[in-house]
């Protein structure tokens, strides 16, 4: 069950929670993610937001049962395309979503890049550099431990999980990535979740944004 607003999160923070799962969770919309399913994948059956030990500005939904393999970039992308169309799925408390693939103790974050990473990053010969795959770690924090965010261990996390992708096989691009590492630490909980052009056509899962883009390409395309 949810937390009650008095005693960790805003009503708008359990709304949006509320909200995304009731996405998720609608049988169209599973449908229609179904239909482009990989085979063999195993679907969930049903999302459940969760509160985060330490965190009162985010929850989590969970996608039950646990040994899913779906993925929440793409069903990240799922949603926020559905709510661009407007048909049914309105959002209107949502305001971002942080697709994640799994989560540890903030202390054992190294522990969560080797699980993670592998998955995204396969080691590869690529000689030639400019032929090699992009990518860039963002990591964010909410409701730090201590309340004040610090630089040096944010800059420790970052280069700890850089450092797992092979370097003979990918290189770091800071201006357009192809792929971005999403390492989000909430109270004492670390996410991780790897998105493809995610600030580009993701538009880093804000739903505004993301809808604005949207309108105006159909605006293009009408013209």
């Amino acid at each position: 069950s949810l937390p009650k607003q008095t005693e960790y999160c805003s009503t708008q923070v359990i709304l949006a929670a509320k909200e995304s799962a009731k996405v998720l969770n609608d049988t169209y919309f599973s449908m229609s993610y179904n239909a482009h399913r990989i085979q063999g994948e195993r679907p969930f059956k049903e999302a459940v937001p969760m509160y985060i030990d330490g965190c009162d500005s985010a929850l989590f939904v969970a996608l039950k049962p646990d040994d899913t393999d779906a993925s929440p970039a793409l069903l990240a992308k799922a949603v926020l395309e559905e709510a661009a169309e407007g048909t049914w799925a309105k959002l209107q408390h949502l305001c971002r979503l942080i697709p994640v693939e799994n989560c540890a103790d903030s202390a054992e974050y190294e522990k969560l890049a080797d699980e993670v990473l592998p998955l995204h990053f396969p080691k590869t010969e690529v000689p030639d550099p400019e032929k090699r795959r992009t990518f860039e770690v963002r990591f964010e924090q909410h409701c730090p431990a201590g309340g004040k965010h610090d630089e040096q261990r944010s800059k420790k996390i970052v280069e700890a999980f850089a450092a797992r992708v092979p370097e003979e096989s990918y290189k770091v691009d800071l201006s357009n990535p192809q792929s971005t590492v999403l390492v989000v630490e909430c109270g004492k909980t670390v996410f991780c979740g790897v998105v493809d052009d995610y600030e580009g056509g993701m538009k880093k899962c804000n739903v505004r944004e993301f809808k604005k883009a949207e309108k105006e390409r159909h605006a293009e395309r009408a013209a």
